[in-house]
């Protein structure tokens, strides 16, 4: 992205507003468990690119998309179900360059996710 493009907000904070209270009421415990499950869900992708694990890398960007989608991650879901697909029709001719895309995209979701922390 040029650094004269306008960013999309990363964390779409109407997902949290939306929530029933009882979740509210979790949603700190929901936030982390999903920070550590990204991050484990990463670190899979990047092992089964090293091992032409196909499918490990369709699970993980389901699971990375999933979970940023409920957590109101619409930039990094998005990616992720875009690689995804892409995936799944045998397409991983940018593997190298999806992972690095990833890493910018999980980071900023974190750095937004600390954002609403600190507010």
């Amino acid at each position: 992205m040029s650094k004269g493009a306008q960013r999309q907000p990363v964390i779409d904070t109407s997902v949290f507003e939306a929530m029933p209270d009882a979740l509210k009421a979790i949603l700190p415990a929901m936030i982390e468990a999903g920070l550590r499950d990204m991050e484990e869900q990463l670190a899979i992708i990047k092992s089964a690119q090293v091992s032409d694990d196909h499918t490990a890398l369709i699970r993980g960007m389901h699971s990375i998309k999933s979970c940023s989608a409920q957590l109101g991650g619409k930039t990094l879901s998005d990616f992720a179900v875009q690689r995804e697909h892409a995936y799944i029709n045998g397409e991983f001719d940018t593997l190298a360059q999806d992972i690095l895309q990833l890493e910018e995209h999980v980071a900023a979701f974190k750095e937004g996710i600390a954002a609403i922390k600190a507010n």
